[in-house]
């Protein structure tokens, strides 16, 4: 196997050949056929984007609400300090 490496790492070449040889395994260890192989990562891909659509909208809500209360913390500081 032919590897060859760009300035940030390995490149697609490798990277290629390694998806492709994970899918013939994938294919022949499970017996399954391309197009139920292609499904179930259809499926498996939706399920993933999901959680990490979830886990996205909780950090802008966490970060938002740190940005709320350093806002107010700043306010309230402000006030009761002399400048």
């Amino acid at each position: 196997m032919y590897i060859y490496r760009t300035g940030m790492g390995l490149g697609t070449k490798h990277v290629d050949e390694k998806v492709e040889f994970i899918n013939e395994s994938t294919l022949s260890s499970q017996n399954l056929t391309e197009e139920t192989k292609k499904e179930e990562d259809e499926r498996l891909w939706g399920v993933w984007t999901e959680r990490f659509l979830e886990r996205l909208q909780r950090e802008v809500t966490a970060q938002t609400d740190l940005e709320t209360r350093s806002d107010t913390r700043t306010e309230q500081m402000n006030k009761v300090n002399p400048r």
